[in-house]
């Protein structure tokens, strides 16, 4: 199960418009290794006087995403956010969450598939989609999507 960040109230089929976002999001290409070598994760940084994290990626992630948010001016992180537990995406968000201090949250779904590669230990938060996340003032619904992971 895969869980993607959508305004309040909008529901599944509305989503913000990327060209026009509410604050500043910063997307980072971050390189991979194995079978996935050959395209990057897209990490992205939402927010600007706090920002939550989004899918870290590999170990690049934990040297490039602490070089975009120094770009940034150095916001609080408030949460390191996984939207499925895939290692392309997840195993940089341990070394972030104690170099930033902020939670890894994550879906309970996807404990069969991350245990490999992060322990289930390094979530500190099980992602409640009834429960938004609040960015910058604004509230986030989470939506579960089926389909590209357990």
């Amino acid at each position: 199960m895969r869980t993607v960040l959508a305004p309040c109230g909008t529901g599944r089929d509305t989503m913000w418009d990327w060209d026009n976002p509410p604050f500043p999001i910063e997307r980072i290409e971050v390189p991979n290794t194995g079978f996935m070598r050959d395209q990057p994760t897209n990490c992205y940084l939402l927010g600007d006087s706090e920002v939550v994290i989004v899918d870290p990626g590999s170990e690049a992630g934990a040297e490039l995403v602490p070089e975009a948010l120094e770009r940034l001016g150095r916001p609080p992180v408030k949460a390191i956010y996984l939207t499925h537990g895939h290692p392309d995406h997840v195993i940089s968000a341990p070394t972030l969450r104690d170099k930033f201090g902020a939670p890894v949250m994550l879906h309970a779904e996807n404990k069969s598939i991350v245990g490999d590669h992060l322990p289930w230990t390094s979530v500190d938060i099980e992602i409640d989609p009834d429960q938004p996340v609040v960015v910058d003032g604004l509230e986030f619904d989470i939506v579960m999507t089926s389909g590209h992971s357990p």
